[in-house]
């Protein structure tokens, strides 16, 4: 029997077509109701992990019309079990004839933490697995030296492993979170807002605020570098809500002074809050799969060209 954990968490999550609505504070969608994925005998037995980013669209009462997957990792691993459980959810009602929301379903485990003596972080966070820890640790050490030459063939394995099925959960967002980063340095920047997409769908796998914090950094320099300055005007505004560090004052001069030439549109970007989504996080054991079923609105990272 698995454990199941809901959360109606707000998270930034990708835009999956273009044209899709931006909910403000005062339009949040929450679930009313849903039945969570049964966990496969398979996935129990092996202690699989991943995750399902579905794509529902909802009526003005909160029924789902139609569902669809546009993410899953490992692909194809939980994708029938979320689908089906996707479709019987129902939403709070709207004015709105149709709606296109997310629901993230996440299948993880807290196995290696259950020992603080056999963690690889001493059980006071999720560790990445014992299998990845050291290339990302050289990946970290080249990343903090600025070395993208030797960094290059690093993040090639950690693509190839992660593409091979080789990543838990929390592996799986330190690898976007650390992309995020690569791309932006070698100054990728539409490379390094789609990595960081996928990061902050899995931001309640990661080490610390400051980490995801880190990654609204990177998008707001990769916006800032590709000349999308009422985007990052805008993204500014969300991510200063919510942020958990002093943000640099260079970067803020920056956007105060594109915001002084008119750049912002006022869009509501309701940024990933690293504090609330952790009171949201279940623990357990490490006995059984754990699902967590976040409700992402759509259209909170802007849509790349």
């Amino acid at each position: 029997m698995s454990v199941v954990r809901i959360s109606a968490v707000i998270v930034a999550m990708s835009a999956f077509g273009a044209g899709a609505p931006v909910f403000s504070q005062e339009q949040v969608t929450e679930i009313v109701s849903g039945v969570t994925p049964v966990v496969s005998k398979i996935a129990q037995e092996t202690l699989k992990e991943g995750f399902v980013q579905v794509v529902v669209e909802v009526s003005e009462v909160g029924d789902v019309t139609d569902a669809e997957v546009v993410l899953s990792y490992p692909q194809g691993f939980f994708d029938a079990d979320a689908l089906r459980s996707a479709r019987t959810y129902k939403f709070t009602p709207s004015e709105e004839s149709q709606r296109v929301l997310d629901l993230g379903f996440t299948f993880y485990t807290d196995l290696y933490e259950s020992n603080a003596k056999r963690s690889m972080r001493g059980g006071s966070e999720r560790g990445i697995s014992q299998a990845n820890y050291k290339i990302f640790d050289d990946a970290m050490r080249e990343l903090n030296d600025g070395d993208l030459e030797t960094a290059a063939p690093l993040f090639e394995e950690l693509k190839a492993r992660h593409d091979n099925g080789q990543m838990n959960v929390t592996d799986a967002a330190r690898y976007f979170a650390f992309l995020t980063r690569f791309n932006r340095l070698s100054r990728n920047f539409e490379d390094a807002i789609e990595a960081a997409r996928f990061a902050l769908i899995l931001a309640r796998f990661l080490d610390t605020e400051t980490v995801v914090d880190g990654i609204h950094f990177e998008v707001l320099m990769s916006l800032a570098s590709l000349g999308r300055n009422h985007e990052a005007v805008d993204y500014y505004d969300g991510w200063r809500q919510v942020a958990g560090i002093d943000i640099p004052g260079s970067l803020t001069d920056y956007i105060e002074a594109r915001r002084e030439r008119g750049a912002g549109k006022g869009a509501v970007y309701n940024v990933v809050d690293f504090s609330a989504l952790r009171e949201n996080t279940a623990r357990n054991s490490g006995q059984n799969i754990e699902v967590v079923v976040d409700l992402c609105c759509h259209n909170l990272l802007p849509d790349l060209p």
